[in-house]
């Protein structure tokens, strides 16, 4: 559909041109009608401008031209359906085989039990930016559960004396023992909530 703009002005051509110079065309590239032929007024009292409804001209013949050029571009691509759709869905199932084995492989790699033995990693990754669902907390065995919330205080460099605990945040490329009392560790509202949550689990289990 051609572009078109309603534009006023003291006299008609001052009208015409500013709508010409609006819509960025040339003036031998549009035509106009006259909406109203305005009035001076008396005295410059009671004036009306000038009004007209310019309109693009050729814009009409180009469309036309694009959309016949796309509907042959469309037809070339349909002659041969079966083989274009054939390729695109080698290609889409190639991509879904391998993001659904890099997630099986991530989900094993990232399993609680997993993450307490390997040499990086979290159980709950988020545990200082965010709270811990009562459900999460729940899918622990009890051993992972108590490793979690030792977790909580790793992450500020707190210094454990148990063996097996001690073996395994040395483990961890992230964990630097520096602190020896927990009680000399600060920790935000996240941690405080999330070390709460799995307290309570804890002693509902009878380990507290």
């Amino acid at each position: 559909m051609a572009r078109q703009i309603e534009q006023t002005g003291k006299t008609i051509s001052e009208a015409v041109e500013t709508a010409v110079k609006k819509l960025g065309v040339e003036l031998s590239d549009v035509e106009y009608k006259v909406l109203s032929e305005g009035s001076r007024g008396f005295l410059g009292l009671g004036a009306k401008p000038a009004k007209v409804l310019v309109t693009v001209t050729g814009e009409d013949e180009a469309e036309e031209i694009l959309e016949e050029v796309k509907i042959e571009e469309v037809a070339e691509e349909v002659k041969e359906p079966r083989k274009f759709f054939k390729k695109e869905t080698t290609v889409v199932e190639k991509a879904t085989e391998e993001v659904t084995e890099e997630a099986t492989t991530a989900a094993k790699n990232n399993t609680a039990s997993n993450v307490m033995d390997a040499d990086d990693g979290y159980i709950f990754p988020d545990a200082d930016t965010s709270y811990v669902s009562k459900s999460s907390v729940k899918k622990l065995s009890d051993e992972e559960l108590q490793y979690a919330v030792n977790e909580v205080y790793a992450r500020h460099g707190l210094k454990f004396t148990k063996k097996k605990n001690k073996e395994r945040f040395e483990r961890k490329e992230w964990y630097v023992g520096t602190v020896d009392d927990q009680n000399d560790i600060s920790l935000n509202k996240y941690e405080k909530k999330n070390v709460d949550t799995m307290a309570a689990e804890l002693k509902k289990r009878g380990l507290r």
